[in-house]
This record gives C-alpha cells, structure tokens and sequence, in this order.
C-alpha cells in the first residue's frame, strides 16, 4: 500500500516514486475481509471508518468497501447507510 487513509501518498512514499526508475508491484498482496485486493487503507475510530484526522491505525479494504467504509461483513449494511 503506497496511500494513507486519505488517498494521499506518504511522504517518503511520494518521494520514492519520484526517484524511481520502475515501480515493480509485489506479488503478496494485502487483502480485504472479503478477498478482494486491499488498495486502500482506512482510518478507524472506536470500529468506524473516518476520512479525517491523524495517521494512526489503518484497517486494510478493497476499494468498494473503503467508499461504503465497511470493515466487515456484520458492518457492511450499517455503513451502507451513512
């Protein structure tokens, strides 16, 4: 994973990819709880997804879940209503 919670890269992340001659993906891939390719990271406070505030502690989601801000299967109807 290359982006924060927000879709911004870190900063020696964007740094990196600056110098970069070639960027070669990884063949282990973080996964969301549902299987899908985990690409984006999540913010979670007290067990729901925020898109605000500091970088501290991430909850790995496919892209689908990361918008519906669903960190698991008990959460996805919920979240959906936000």
């Amino acid at each position: 994973l290359i982006t924060d919670f927000r879709g911004q890269l870190f900063p020696g992340t964007k740094r990196l990819l600056e110098l970069a001659d070639e960027r070669i993906q990884l063949h282990v891939e973080a996964r969301c709880w549902c299987g899908s390719r985990a690409t984006f990271n999540a913010r979670l406070v007290n067990g729901v997804v925020v898109y605000e505030g500091d970088t501290v502690t991430y909850e790995l989601l496919c892209r689908a879940h990361y918008r519906a801000g669903a960190i698991g299967p008990e959460h996805e109807e919920n979240d959906a209503r936000r």
